[in-house]
């Protein structure tokens, strides 16, 4: 009920989100995946004294790590229950993967407003600390800041020492 009082009183969608789906308990997939089997579900709401055809504007977003996500046999199961469902459920699945050479390059060159040339030996290295993992890479970047290895200053710009970067090791949390 809360679900569709969300979502056809106000007019606006809905979005629920839960992320690592992977880690999820039984009981917090069974939830998940009632809620999105009953949002799908057409909804009878009075207005005005006659019965009217509403439909709830939900979207369920569920992340998990595909890798990881073999090793949790409820979810696995979930997926392909929601995915061979009769209602009007739509599933999409979206496969983010890492990062190759050029695009992270790109993403270093436009973030720190340099030219793709300059940032090539930065993104080297973060390339080969981190694999191309997403989260390992934002980790790392983070930690550079945090130690002042990639610094900024109004007069030169972004700036790091190769020698420095080179050794700096990796996290525990991104190893």
């Amino acid at each position: 009920k809360l679900i569709s009082v969300l979502s056809t009183s106000s007019g606006q969608a809905v979005a629920f989100f839960a992320d690592d789906l992977q880690w999820a308990v039984a009981a917090s997939l069974e939830l998940f995946a009632s809620l999105s089997t009953l949002a799908s579900q057409p909804e009878l709401a009075s207005s005005s004294g006659a019965t009217s055809h509403k439909k709830t504007k939900v979207l369920f977003i569920g992340s998990y790590r595909d890798n990881e996500a073999k090793d949790n046999d409820q979810l696995v199961q979930m997926l392909d229950d929601l995915r061979k469902s009769t209602s009007s459920i739509q599933m999409t699945d979206i496969a983010i993967g890492d990062f190759d050479h050029s695009t992270l390059n790109a993403i270093v060159s436009q973030s720190l407003c340099l030219p793709l040339r300059r940032t090539k030996p930065l993104t080297d290295v973060i390339l080969q600390k981190t694999a191309g993992v997403v989260i390992h890479i934002i980790e790392f970047i983070g930690r550079l800041t945090m130690e002042r290895i990639l610094c900024h200053s109004f007069v030169k710009g972004w700036e790091w020492d190769s020698e420095v970067l080179e050794t700096c090791p990796i996290s525990e949390s991104v190893a």
